[in-house]
């Protein structure tokens, strides 16, 4: 079930009633810093500080599962399984650079059959050396994905990120993006 969260799939109903109530972590918090866990996909588990900030950004489209948290056997209390981010279609491709190549590496990929699953081949952002995003698709958003074709990564504004490094929230790779004036 973890990668079907971690790349954006609906957990069934019958999935959802079989998520774990606890989870062991890999590390405890510091005396200053609480952690997201997860891989560099996911799926995340936000602490409460992390939860309670993105809640107060951007309190609807998510759906987390509460659970408990435990290291070497030692409660950390309630944390939040990400279960479901809103996707938004948001990459400026004109303006995106991938490492592959320009526009003639997007051309290609645009053009290309399917791929053994039926599903377009994708334009990842992980081979992007600049991400360019569209500003007016993503103004007042926090926290989202981009649609599958581009990355199953996630995505989060910057006020997002200095609300969780004044909580003291850290435990997550965050990369610079930059905003297009494009409108979408």
């Amino acid at each position: 079930m973890g990668a079907k969260i971690a790349l954006g799939f609906k957990l069934t109903d019958e999935e959802r009633a079989n998520l774990p109530g606890r989870v062991h972590v890999g590390c405890a918090p510091t005396r200053t810093k609480t952690f997201i866990y997860g891989l560099s996909i996911g799926p995340f588990i936000l602490p409460p500080a992390a939860y309670r900030e993105l809640m107060n950004l951007e309190p609807t489209g998510h759906v987390f599962h509460e659970l408990e948290a435990v290291h070497d056997g030692v409660s950390l209390g309630p944390h939040f399984l990400q279960l479901e981010a809103p996707i938004i279609d948001c990459v400026d491709v004109d303006r995106t650079t991938f490492s592959r190549g320009g526009r003639a590496y997007i051309e290609e990929v645009l053009a290309s059959p399917p791929g053994p699953d039926g599903q377009p081949l994708r334009l990842s952002l992980d081979f992007a050396q600049r991400v360019s995003l569209i500003g007016s698709a993503i103004a007042g958003r926090h926290w989202w994905r981009a649609p599958s074709s581009y990355s199953w990564q996630q995505l989060c504004s910057a006020r997002l990120v200095q609300s969780w490094r004044s909580a003291g929230v850290a435990g997550v790779r965050l990369e610079q993006c930059y905003t297009s004036d494009r409108t979408h």
